[in-house]
C-alpha cells in the first residue's frame, strides 16, 4: 500500500517484516532507561559499522558529530522537507494508541520545540550501505541499519 501526499516530497509505504533482528533486541536485552537516544544510536551505529568493516582492509573508523538547528533555520528545515505536512495530521492517530504516546510526544517536540539536534555518525573503511530500501536480505547493509 502506497500513500502519496499531495504536493509532497513524501511517499509513504506500509512495510511489514522487513528486518527480523533490530534495535528492539538491544533494548530488550539492556535496561534502556540507562541509555540516552544518542547512546543507543551510537551503540547500534558502531556495531553496524564494525560488522560492515569486517571484510575491509584497515581499521574501521567512526566519527561522531552533534548537529543543532534552531530558530529561523529550524523553520526553514521543517518547511524544506515538508515535515509539518507529513507528521502533524498523523498526531491524533499516534495519540490514540497508548503504545505510541511517547512517540507522539517526540513528534510534537520535533515540530514545535525550539531546536532540533541530531547525532551524525560517519564510518570509514567499511563496505558501505548497499542494498534495497524496501526489503531485507542477509547481506543488505542498508536494511540492517534502518
Amino acid at each position: 500500500m502506497t500513500e502519496k501526499l499531495s504536493n509532497s516530497l513524501w511517499e509513504l509505504q506500509k512495510m511489514e517484516g522487513k528486518n527480523p533482528v533490530h534495535t528492539g533486541s538491544f533494548l530488550n536485552a539492556f535496561d534502556q532507561r540507562e541509555f540516552t537516544a544518542d547512546e543507543v544510536a551510537a551503540r547500534e551505529g558502531g556495531q553496524n559499522a564494525l560488522d560492515a568493516g569486517r571484510n575491509v582492509m584497515g581499521i574501521t573508523e567512526l566519527h561522531f558529530h552533534k548537529l543543532k538547528v534552531a530558530g529561523e533555520n529550524k523553520v526553514k528545515l521543517l518547511e524544506l522537507f515538508q515535515f509539518d505536512d507529513l507528521l502533524r495530521a498523523r498526531l491524533p492517530i499516534f495519540e490514540k494508541d497508548t503504545r505510541n504516546q511517547r512517540f507522539a510526544g517526540k513528534v510534537k517536540e520535533f515540530l514545535d520545540g525550539k531546536a532540533l539536534t541530531a547525532l551524525l555518525i560517519r564510518d570509514f573503511k567499511t563496505c558501505g550501505l548497499g542494498g534495497q530500501w524496501d526489503r531485507y536480505e542477509k547481506d543488505d547493509h542498508f536494511a540492517r541499519l534502518v
